[in-house]
């Protein structure tokens, strides 16, 4: 691949991306105020739960919180139901 080429893909995926952003952005109304307000007023974990994908991505919120200063957990949904809630 010549470096033309590579430089309009990247330049491709970056447009792609600021126009995914700013449909996400102007999509934003008073649940994500709700969302926030949340989890602003919990105190001690919050825990996030999910399996398969969409387990992987809720390790992925629980670590964002974590490393954002809210004290945040993983579950998964199956170890839930199976006794793993010592940690609530």
């Amino acid at each position: 691949m010549s470096a033309v080429t590579v430089l309009e893909r990247a330049q491709s995926v970056l447009e792609d991306d600021r126009r995914a952003i700013a449909s996400a952005a102007g999509s934003l109304g008073q649940g994500f105020v709700d969302a926030v307000s949340i989890l602003l007023a919990v105190q001690g974990k919050t825990l996030v739960t999910g399996m398969g994908t969409s387990g992987a991505v809720a390790r992925r919120i629980a670590h964002l919180l974590s490393c954002g200063g809210t004290p945040a957990a993983f579950v998964s949904a199956a170890d839930g139901l199976h006794g793993g809630l010592g940690l609530v």
